[in-house]
């Protein structure tokens, strides 16, 4: 069912049904879309899209969190941190890492490579004035 997008004067936004016409108020201004023929996150009581709020530093990290979960999941990142351990007690006490576990400890590292990029983006990020409304984009990720 498709819906339209009205707001009252007190900028109470509503999305009602094609079907529930009945229900909007004499004084409800139907909103317009965005060009792109979605609907804004917020309205001018005249019913024009407005300017969508800056995005947070809090969504940012949330951003940047969902990105390193996707590289490395909570298990495996503590998997990681476990085996690293291991390995630095091995060198500490003189010995030597076999091959399948130099190679291991190749492979976790360049992973946290790549946590360690995006947290170094999502601080750029951060530090934009204004966030850009489109901080998703993998273009300001990679």
């Amino acid at each position: 069912m498709s819906e339209i997008i009205y707001i009252d004067p007190q900028g109470q936004t509503y999305a009602l049904g094609i079907s529930h016409g009945d229900y909007v108020k004499p004084d409800w201004v139907e909103c317009q879309k965005k060009p792109d023929g979605t609907y804004a996150q917020n309205y001018n009581l005249d019913g024009t899209p407005a300017p969508d709020d800056e995005p947070t530093v809090e969504e940012i990290k949330a951003e940047a969190g969902r990105r390193i979960l996707i590289i490395c999941p909570e298990w495996k990142q503590r998997n990681h941190i476990a085996t690293d351990l291991t390995y630095a007690k091995i060198i500490q006490a003189g010995g030597s890492l076999t091959a399948e576990q130099e190679e291991s400890r190749i492979a976790i590292e360049s992973v946290w490579a790549s946590v360690q990029n995006i947290r170094y983006k999502s601080n750029e990020i951060e530090a934009m004035s204004p966030i850009p409304q489109d901080y998703t984009n993998d273009s300001y990720w990679n």
